[in-house]
C-alpha cells in the first residue's frame, strides 16, 4: 500500500442504488469489495436507508450478496412515518467510552416508541417474505411486457425494490427520459403514482403488505400507460 491508501478509513456501498436506477450489483462485485476492505483494513460501511427493513425480502438488502458490513446505516423505513434514523456497528468499532458519541435531537422518545412498533410488525407480518413473494411475480409481469414493448429497456429488482429502465427503442438503448416523464404522467391521471430514479428508470417500490390484486391493479395501469406512449 502507498501512504496515500493507509488514509483510506472506510468505503461506503449502497446494496442496491436507490436514486441511481433501482441497480442490482453482481453478487461477486459486492463480496470483492468486503474481501479488499478486510484485506487492507478498511471499514464497510452499509446505506441500507433506501434498500433496509425487508424492502429486498432481507432484513438488509446486503444479506442477499452474503456480506457482513461493519456499520450499517437505517432509516425511512424503520421510523414508520415518523423521522427516525439508526446507526449499527459491530463490536470492533463500538469500543467508545461512554458519553463520546452523542447528539441534541437523538432518541426522541415517540419515534423510538414508533420505530420498535415498527419492526414488531414487519417480523410478526412476515413482510420480507410477502415482498419476495409478490415482487418475484412483478418481476414476471415486467419481464413479459419488456418483450412486447420497444421502450422498456431493462426490468431489474430484488423483491419489492423494482426498476424499469425505459428507452427510446431497444436498438440504440438510448435514454428516454421524456418517455419516462410521460409514463408517469399517464400513470398519475389513472390513479397510480410512481417515481423517477436514475437517468430514464421508473422505481417501482410499494408497500410492503402489497396484494397480489393490489399488484395487478397498478401493473395494469403501468402497462396502460405504457402502451400508450409505446
Amino acid at each position: 500500500m502507498s501512504e496515500c491508501d493507509k488514509d483510506l478509513a472506510a468505503v461506503f456501498l449502497e446494496p442496491v442504488s436507490g436514486e441511481g436506477g433501482y441497480i442490482v450489483p453482481p453478487k461477486d462485485f459486492v463480496q470483492g469489495v468486503r474481501e479488499l476492505c478486510d484485506k487492507y483494513d478498511v471499514l464497510l460501511c452499509d446505506d441500507e436507508v433506501q434498500a433496509g427493513c425487508y424492502r429486498t425480502g432481507k432484513f438488509l438488502a446486503i444479506e442477499n450478496f452474503d456480506v457482513k458490513p461493519d456499520i450499517v446505516s437505517l432509516s425511512k423505513a424503520i421510523g414508520g412515518g415518523i423521522p427516525l434514523g439508526a446507526t449499527v456497528a459491530n463490536d470492533k468499532v463500538m469500543d467508545w467510552v461512554p458519553g463520546t458519541h452523542a447528539n441534541t435531537m437523538g432518541g426522541n422518545l415517540l419515534a423510538c416508541a414508533t420505530g420498535i412498533a415498527t419492526l414488531k410488525f414487519m417480523k410478526e407480518k412476515k413482510l420480507g417474505e410477502n415482498a419476495m413473494k409478490i415482487g418475484n411475480y412483478m418481476m414476471k409481469r415486467l419481464e413479459e411486457m419488456k418483450e412486447m414493448y420497444g421502450i422498456i429497456g431493462d426490468v431489474r429488482g430484488v423483491g419489492l425494490m423494482i426498476g424499469v429502465e425505459i428507452v427510446k427503442d431497444k436498438k440504440s438503448k438510448e435514454y428516454g427520459i421524456e418517455e419516462r416523464t410521460d409514463i408517469l404522467c399517464k400513470a398519475s391521471e389513472k390513479g397510480l403514482l410512481m417515481l423517477p430514479a436514475g437517468t430514464s428508470s421508473i422505481r417501482i417500490c410499494p408497500p410492503l403488505i402489497l396484494t397480489k390484486n393490489q399488484a395487478d391493479f397498478g401493473l395494469d395501469i403501468f402497462e396502460d400507460s405504457v402502451k400508450e406512449i409505446s
